[in-house]
């Protein structure tokens, strides 16, 4: 495997990202997908290399497709809580201060 110019693995793999997104579909690990490709002559591009840009793809597929994977499943989404007087309660909130609690009354 030569050393590539600098961008020219990103170019070879996003090439291929119609066949990787349909091997993704499929619930192929990113490692065979690799082999599969360097064993077809499509890409020569370093593991590493691949590796990340597949990654990237299978994040854009996934944010992109709510259907990706045929186990995905999804959960109803529980109302709100609300408080004493009815309205949603609102996330709490930490916060930290390096100060004793003694200190902070002059602030």
């Amino acid at each position: 495997m030569n050393r590539l110019h600098w961008g020219q693995g990103r170019v070879k793999v996003y090439a291929v990202r119609t066949e990787i997104e349909q091997l993704l579909r499929e619930e192929q690990p990113i490692a065979t997908i690799y082999q599969m490709l360097v064993d077809a002559g499509k890409i020569d591009v370093a593991k590493r290399t691949f590796e990340r840009h597949a990654s990237a793809i299978r994040y854009r597929l996934e944010k992109r497709s709510s259907t990706y994977g045929s186990n995905v499943t999804t959960s109803p989404s529980s109302p709100p809580e609300k408080n004493s007087t009815g309205k949603p309660a609102l996330p709490v909130k930490f916060s930290h201060s390096p100060l004793p609690k003694d200190d902070q009354s002059d602030w």
